[in-house]
This record gives structure tokens, sequence and C-alpha cells, in this order.
């Protein structure tokens, strides 16, 4: 089923940062800043920090991996290229865990004929490649039936598709009586 969560997952960061004709060090500065800010207005306010490498080539057509860290988490690598002007874009779709957890409870309510929860990991971003996949676990809260859900990351735009991988079941304990024999007619 191709999806595209109701929420901008940060597809247009092109001109994320225009970087001017300043020390490399300014530059890489810049960029930082410039990364942080858009990932920040696309992720509702969060306390978005930046840090990539001082001597990053920032030159048109160069590609660079800077950590990005949202609030308390641990940073994460993501990948970035250097386009025209000195913009700066995003080289791999990056989706805000809590919207593809939500969005898949939406999607996944119907067919699964009740609420369920759902949980893509600990991530606050899923940094995948076009074509790049991950595992979300699926429960229906009704009975506790599990589902391993693998969604795959169709476009820089966040746009995914998924598919119901396994059904895992709950295990219980049933205590049977043994039968007693009839008596003897």
């Amino acid at each position: 089923m191709r999806i595209r969560p109701p929420v901008v997952v940060l597809a247009g960061l092109a001109g994320a940062a225009l970087l001017g004709a300043c020390s490399s060090e300014d530059r890489v500065g810049e960029a930082e800043e410039g990364i942080a800010q858009v990932l920040a207005e696309r992720l509702d306010g969060a306390t978005v920090v930046v840090t990539c490498p001082e001597d990053a080539d920032l030159e048109e057509g160069a590609s660079l991996s800077c950590d990005v860290a949202i609030g308390d988490a641990d940073p994460l690598e993501v990948p970035f290229e250097v386009g025209a002007s000195g913009s700066v874009r995003l080289a791999a779709s990056v989706l805000p865990t809590p919207a593809v957890e939500q969005h898949l409870r939406t999607e996944l309510a119907g067919p699964a004929e009740g609420e369920v929860e759902v949980d893509c990991g600990d991530d606050p971003l899923l940094v995948r490649d076009i074509g790049g996949t991950f595992m979300c676990d699926v429960t229906r809260i009704t009975d506790g039936v599990g589902f391993t859900v693998a969604v795959e990351v169709q476009s820089l735009d966040g746009s995914i598709t998924f598919t119901v991988a396994t059904t895992t079941t709950t295990a219980t304990t049933v205590t049977t009586v043994p039968a007693v024999p009839a008596p003897p007619p």
C-alpha cells in the first residue's frame, strides 16, 4: 500500500542553508544553523542540534554527513548534498518516528479491526535511503495479537509503503480438567 504521511517530513531542505562567501569554518556554522532551523520548524519547534565536520567540503556537488540530535536523543548521522548557490539539501529521507507511528496507527486500525499500538523504535528520526526499509511492531490493543510491518521509503518527501510481514500471537495457558470415565453399567 502506498502512503504519504500527513506530515511534512523534511523533503524540501534545498535552500535550508545558503552559504555565503565566508571562511570555511563560518560556512560550516551557517550550514549547521540553517539545517537546524529548518528541521526545528518541520518538527514542531523541537530542539535540534546539528554538527557537521569542521573541514566539510561545501562546494557544489559535494556530499557531507552531519550529526543531528533532536532534544536529548543521541545524534543520528544524516547525509546532505551541496547544491547550486551553496544550498544544502537532504540526500536521504528523514522521517519523524512519532509521525510514522501515528500514520500507521491510522492506516492499520481498519484492517486490524481495532485500535493498534505501533513501535518503530526509540530514535526520534528514521533516516533511510530511497528504497530503504525499517520494521515496526504493531499490536492490536483488544487482544494483543502482534504484527510486524515492513515500511519502505519511496521518496525524499517521505512517501512510504508498508506490508504486514508476520503475525504473532500471545501465549496463553489453558488449564483443562481430565475427563472422568463413566461408571460401568
